[in-house]
């Protein structure tokens, strides 16, 4: 019975074209954004609001009390004073935040290639583990039970030829547990959901 393989991915490539979608990558965005937008908030805060007030009083003017009625305003001064300590630091804050997204970007593109090259990687050494040593084990494992059975080998022989098949068995079984990590880890470098299957290679 043969064993079940991930199916190769796309290409580096398109897989590099997509990752702009990666939910790290898309929340760093996010991020670098609304500091950069903190920069005009601190403009807009570099002057203190001017404000109004109406008060009533009394008080005695000219020997008799008498209800006043005033108007206030209120405005910063000096007039020179541009705050500019809050928008310099909003400005440092947002470039922060922008080289932490390249940041972010080059560790998703380094992650994306790693993982890209690990299961190809995996999936060839499968297919020539395979080709080359279980598909030949096996035959020579059945070749080897018929003689036996039919009294040209010794039993050495049967065992021997039964250690090699199984242990290639084996290394494959290893191989394609290896090979469905790498996928794992090839979704998350992609960013796709693990509900969704990984994109196919086009013919």
């Amino acid at each position: 019975m043969m064993l079940t393989l991930p199916d190769r991915p796309a290409s580096i490539d398109k897989l590099t074209r997509e990752l702009d979608s990666h939910p790290a990558l898309q929340a760093a965005r996010k991020e670098a954004e609304a500091a950069q937008a903190g920069i005009n908030v601190a403009e807009s805060q570099r002057y203190a609001d001017p404000t109004l007030s109406l008060y009533r009083e009394r008080d005695y003017l000219a020997g008799a009390r008498r209800d006043v009625t005033g108007v206030g305003i209120n405005v910063q001064i000096p007039l020179w004073n541009t705050n500019s300590g809050a928008v310099a630091k909003a400005g440092a804050e947002a470039g922060r935040m922008q080289a932490q997204l390249a940041l972010a970007q080059r560790h998703a593109r380094s992650n994306l290639e790693q993982a890209h090259t690990q299961l190809l990687r995996l999936l060839d050494q499968t297919v020539r583990l395979r080709t080359n040593l279980l598909e030949p084990a096996r035959a020579m494992y059945t070749l080897t039970r018929r003689s036996f059975a039919a009294g040209e080998l010794n039993v050495l022989t049967l065992v021997d030829a039964n250690n090699t098949y199984f242990d290639a068995l084996a290394g494959e079984l290893e191989l394609q547990q290896e090979c469905a990590l790498a996928a794992a880890d090839l979704r998350v470098a992609s960013g796709v959901s693990l509900l969704d299957p990984l994109k196919e290679v086009q013919p």
